[in-house]
């Protein structure tokens, strides 16, 4: 025979079941609005919410060009992960509108000068795009935001620069100061990647108001990828010290990051220039041999007079338009530039917007 509940218990747990439910759906309706919240922070569609919204984008100086990317007081955030893995506002539309697309580290970041390129864009009427990402130095996790959301260039410049770990290698590591960790952004939904979003301006903005003043942090351009390095008084100061390069380095492109490279370029598409961001550790030799391996023309500066924020391999900007010039100089002799530039462009002015 079975235990028969009375009335008050089946009224109990009716009652407790009812505050469960009614809790989980605060919490799930809560997670919903913040979301909905910080996506509308994140387009174009409302900009009344936009400039209202706490977990929207941090415009320096009220340009909404640029967003802060890079910030954090105590503990140094990135947000460029989240907004490319998950398509968070209009980064990825505006690199899928570019010819030239430009992959790599940090190194890559500082090196190539915003104004080079803009001049360079406007000469030939072709969009270009900085899809570098501060932090990480592996190529998976940009082939992953490639094939996602379907970015075909027609050119794309990659750094095969081998600091660390290889850029064709399997990595998927972020490395911010001391601390490497496997790249958050790849361990969650899209859903997720909005809630961080919107929680890092959060923090960012309290930290702001905590402390009475706006950091900048490092703020990148919505239109093109461009950084802007102003806020490092060493990125223009007049007195840094030139790189010392490592001549006496032994270094062989291995078949593994041969055969990786391979795929890479294969499932990219389009057409495809290396090039190799002058720092202390750089090995030209590898580069060589993994672009003659590929059949990829190799486009690398000689390795003299560098001058560097830190001395290592973060370009200042004498460094950096020193780098641009020779490079977009080769590149607009290379057979490769000419096999894209035969085609029509596809969109005109592209580095007007923003700088």
């Amino acid at each position: 025979m079975g235990v028969v509940k009375s009335p008050e218990a089946e009224t109990e747990l009716g009652c407790d079941f009812g505050k469960v439910v009614l809790y989980l759906t605060v919490i799930a309706g809560s997670i919903l609005l913040l979301s909905l919240y910080a996506f509308a922070g994140y387009t174009q569609v409302a900009p009344a919410i936009v400039s209202q919204n706490p977990f929207g984008p941090i415009y320096p100086n009220n340009d909404h060009r640029w967003y802060r990317d890079y910030g954090g007081r105590f503990v140094p955030e990135i947000q460029d992960q989240e907004l490319f893995y998950h398509n968070v506002g209009p980064s990825v539309s505006e690199a899928k509108k570019a010819d030239i697309v430009i992959l790599g580290p940090s190194f890559v970041s500082y090196a190539f000068d915003r104004d080079v390129l803009r001049k360079f864009g406007d000469d030939h009427r072709l969009r270009l795009y900085n899809m570098s990402f501060i932090g990480i130095r592996g190529g998976e996790f940009s082939l992953g935001v490639i094939e996602q959301w379907k970015i075909r260039p027609k050119l794309w410049i990659i750094n095969v620069d081998d600091q660390i770990i290889h850029f064709f290698s399997r990595g998927m590591d972020l490395t911010l100061g001391p601390k490497t960790v496997v790249i958050p952004a790849t361990n969650h939904g899209r859903l997720q990647g909005f809630v961080n979003v919107a929680g890092q301006n959060l923090r960012w903005r309290l930290e702001d108001w905590i402390a009475g003043y706006a950091n900048p942090g490092i703020p990148r351009n919505v239109a093109n990828g461009n950084v802007n390095l102003d806020g490092n008084p060493r990125y223009r100061a007049p007195d840094n010290k030139s790189i010392v390069f490592d001549t006496g380095r032994v270094c062989h492109a291995s078949k593994e990051q041969i055969e990786i490279g391979r795929n890479f370029i294969q499932k990219i598409g389009g057409q495809v220039v290396f090039t190799l961001v002058p720092h202390s550790q750089a090995c030209v030799q590898q580069a060589r041999e993994l672009a003659a391996a590929l059949g990829v023309e190799l486009i690398v500066p000689p390795f003299d007079n560098f001058s560097s924020v830190d001395g290592g391999g973060h370009l200042d900007k004498k460094g950096a338009t020193k780098f641009s010039d020779y490079f977009f100089g080769e590149l607009e002799k290379s057979q490769t530039f000419k096999r894209i530039s035969d085609s029509a462009p596809r969109a005109s002015a592209a580095g007007s917007p923003g700088r």
